[in-house]
């Protein structure tokens, strides 16, 4: 997924940084840099982009009047400016909190920068999450998603669709998260999974199971859990891409 990202930044050499930190990575698009604050309301409405970067001292108009008067055009409400400024003064009349994501100090340190843009990134996956698609899904192969049972395999994928490094290390880490989530035992979580491949196991039909797990026998192979959520964490992103 590619986040647009613009800067409103009066110090070209500062916005140039901001390129060539990210210049490796292909999943962030710059879409705009603009100087002034007035350019940066334009630009801002017309690009609308995932994040912004907003310098408090701009000329023209400061950054306080630059969250005045952009509008997120997918979220009104949507939290999706990050701030870099030196200027104490102007931070201190910071009223407009609900379209500050983060507030970052000048003189810039571009690991925090990184940091905030894969924080955002990762917020901004969590709450896209393609629920009405995951459900058909489940309920395609057998699994009712609105009992207790299909929402704990719901939770499991939704958070793996956010961060796959949590099949890691057995999946030690994504069980412990659901056990907390559901106020149950780690045990409960991994029986209530298998219990759940074994269904769609039994009873999905293997052209299915083929098309989302590339199983072409499901007589001969049970899926274990790392495999079951990956697969299907997989042919979530494909369908929605």
């Amino acid at each position: 997924m590619i986040t647009k990202i613009m800067v409103a930044e009066d110090n070209t050499v500062d916005y140039l940084c901001y390129q060539n930190y990210f210049s490796n990575d292909t999943t962030i698009n710059f879409v705009g840099h603009a100087k002034d604050g007035e350019t940066a309301i334009n630009m801002y409405n017309e690009k609308n982009p995932d994040l912004l970067f907003l310098d408090l001292g701009l000329p023209k108009k400061n950054g306080l009047e630059v969250l005045e008067n952009i509008v997120n055009k997918k979220n009104k409400n949507e939290c999706n400016v990050i701030i870099v400024s030196g200027d104490s003064n102007l931070k201190s009349l910071l009223s407009n909190t609900k379209k500050v994501y983060r507030i970052i100090q000048k003189p810039i340190d571009y690991n925090q920068i990184k940091n905030a843009v894969y924080d955002f990134k990762k917020d901004q996956r969590y709450y896209m999450f393609p629920t009405k698609k995951c459900n058909t899904i489940l309920m395609h192969l057998n699994i009712n998603p609105y009992t207790k049972t299909g929402k704990i395999l719901t939770s499991i994928i939704h958070h793996c669709y956010q961060d796959i490094d949590l099949l890691d290390n057995n999946m030690d880490a994504i069980y412990l998260i659901i056990s907390k989530e559901f106020c149950c035992s780690v045990k409960n979580v991994q029986s209530s999974l298998r219990s759940s491949i074994n269904t769609i196991n039994r009873h999905s039909n293997d052209e299915l199971l083929n098309e989302i797990f590339y199983l072409r026998n499901k007589r001969n192979i049970t899926m274990s859990p790392k495999k079951f959520i990956s697969g299907f964490v997989t042919y979530l992103n494909n369908i929605t891409e």
